[in-house]
């Protein structure tokens, strides 16, 4: 075997995200076991957590209604709402929560923020603020992630933190709800190149020829075009674990052709993204809105294949406005200065706006977008087989969350939902109305949610965040 063709059959394992350089190595990365036909047990695929964070919902729109003569919804038997309907494909794989709230901001002890500020500091890292903008500790995505990757790393990232918006309020890097401890926020990737060149392309500075050797055998085989490598792997597996093979290079490969990339070798990221209907070189907000739905197409599938490939296994995708012209919004309309500013008008009974049927219904139509995007990446994630017969999606737990639950960022009432079972750990195809709690109009504590789903990944705790606004997992999620 020529060094050549070495270096393909290495970088084409690593290229996978499957550690081992040999074949051996190759079946145990996947899941496959020791033998080239043995399938794993389910017990041996690991569990992965999505952090879907939106924008917010509009209040009247998003909880579930009742089935047809059914006096109200009921836990088993109830109908989804307009603004998740993009959902209802889905339906039997969730739980639609109603009656959670943020109780960590109501009793929060640290410097107050804004009321944008206050929702995302909580959202996901519900502790006693450790500044005005600055939330008070990890959050529960970068906790879990810590957690799964001690006392030694099991994958090559331990999360990863992608970002669609056409509009942000801050315009920057940081969306104030992921931190990795206290006051120590961790910033998101919203240009699709460079978080393909983190996970898969492993890009280099310098003309070193053997670093150009090495890059120029890995793009080789992470885009599959190691044909004569691959091909003879396949026909000394099974069918089954020829299929999932090839799945994990058409990931791969599909990344590529949407992406663009520069046909040409070179030790650093591309310069130019090339695909209509524009780029993502400025970070400025004119460049947002031509791109949303680009970006979100492409960040769906770079999560999808990272998390078919065990690079991580934790995800947050956050989610901010699509640009006005994909819900029918124009500057000034409405008498509002910005699609802000029309978010918070219609969400206010008593405004105006909030009586206008076409201003109401273009919040409406924004709020499906987002539920649209989420029904984008769990369709992605239906369709990668795991080795026990079942799919990605099933081995993966999704939240849908955001930092606000009703009109100018009302923390009560929160209209999360939660996708998958963990292999059978929650019961899922309900919708859990909770009682008032006795402590909080804003309802049971959110810092219990996240008791419950660090549980369901197999971390051990009882108590997330401020424990004075937690009281352990959430009740009825297992049943």
């Amino acid at each position: 075997m020529t060094r050549n063709a070495q270096l393909s059959r290495r970088h084409l394992l690593q290229g996978l995200g499957l550690g081992a350089l040999t074949t051996a190595g190759l079946y145990a990365g996947l899941g496959l076991g020791r033998s080239r036909t043995a399938i794993a047990a389910p017990g041996d695929i690991p569990r992965r957590i999505i952090f879907f964070y939106g924008a917010g919902m509009l209040y009247d729109f998003w909880e579930p209604t009742a089935s047809v003569g059914k006096p109200m919804p009921e836990e088993f038997d109830f109908q989804l709402g307009e603004l998740h309907a993009p959902l209802q494909p889905f339906k039997d794989r969730a739980i639609y929560l109603d009656g959670i709230g943020m109780v960590s901001e109501e009793v929060d002890l640290g410097a107050k923020g804004n009321a944008h500020v206050q929702g995302a500091k909580h959202a996901l890292a519900p502790y006693d603020s450790a500044g005005t903008d600055l939330p008070g500790g990890a959050s529960i995505d970068q906790f879990i992630a810590k957690a799964l990757n001690e006392p030694q790393a099991v994958t090559p990232h331990a999360s990863l933190i992608l970002q669609a918006a056409g509009w942000t309020n801050e315009l920057s890097l940081f969306s104030g709800a992921v931190a990795s401890g206290p006051g120590a926020l961790v910033p998101g990737i919203w240009d699709p190149r460079a978080a393909y060149d983190k996970v898969f392309g492993n890009f280099q500075s310098g003309d070193d020829p053997v670093v150009i050797d090495q890059l120029r055998a890995q793009r080789a085989a992470v885009f599959g075009l190691a044909a004569d490598d691959f091909g003879g792997l396949q026909s000394r597996v099974g069918t089954t674990d020829a299929a999932r093979l090839q799945i994990h290079l058409d990931l791969l490969h599909d990344l590529e052709e949407r992406l663009k990339l520069q046909d040409t070798l070179t030790c650093t990221p591309p310069e130019v993204f090339v695909t209509p209907p524009g780029n993502f070189e400025k970070y400025e907000e004119s460049y947002f809105a031509g791109n949303y739905n680009l970006s979100a197409d492409l960040h769906s599938r770079l999560i999808t294949a990272s998390l078919a490939c065990d690079q991580t296994r934790v995800v947050t995708f956050e989610h901010h406005f699509p640009g006005d012209s994909d819900f029918g919004y124009t500057a000034g309309q409405f008498d509002t200065t910005d699609a802000h500013d029309l978010v918070h008008k219609v969400n206010d009974k008593n405004s105006p706006q909030y009586q206008i049927p076409e201003a109401v219904a273009c919040i409406r139509k924004m709020c499906t977008i987002e539920a649209q995007k989420l029904a984008n990446l769990l369709d992605m994630l239906s369709k990668v087989p795991e080795s026990d017969g079942k799919t990605l999606l099933d081995h993966t737990l999704v939240l849908y969350c955001g930092q606000i639950g009703y009109g100018s960022h009302d923390l009560a009432r929160l209209p999360w939902v939660v996708i998958g079972d963990a292999g059978g750990y929650f019961k899922t195809g309900r919708y859990i109305k909770y009682a008032a709690n006795p402590n909080s109009t804003r309802g049971l504590p959110h810092n219990n949610l996240y008791v419950s789903l660090a549980n369901a990944m197999g971390i051990a705790i009882d108590s997330f965040g401020n424990p004075a606004a937690c009281t352990g997992p959430l009740d009825r999620l297992t049943g």
